[in-house]
């Protein structure tokens, strides 16, 4: 069980680093309301995996839209991986 909590820490951080790299590579003004720093892009993709939201930094191009759409859909993949991996071995303790 520690062993799965340890790998979903370490995709979970690979997913943040990924994608706060992108946010900061794409922040232009246009995507996203302004110039994004690095402590915005980090922001942003923290905010997205928790689901806390971000409040006045939102994705206000097409391409960053797309960009936090295909970060949505990695984070409920990556998730439901997670529950069924410990969902699994909880069961198979039993």
């Amino acid at each position: 069980m520690a062993e799965a909590l340890g790998l979903a820490i370490f995709f979970a951080s690979v997913l943040v680093y990924t994608f706060a790299t992108l946010y900061y590579e794409w922040g232009l003004r246009i995507n996203w309301g302004r110039s994004l720093s690095h402590v915005d892009a980090l922001f942003i993709a923290l905010g997205t995996l928790t689901t806390a939201g971000t409040g006045e930094l939102h994705a206000s191009s097409e391409l960053a839209r797309c960009l936090v759409l295909i970060r949505m859909v990695v984070d409920i993949l990556m998730f439901t991986g997670i529950m069924a991996v410990v969902t699994g071995r909880i069961a198979s303790d039993k």
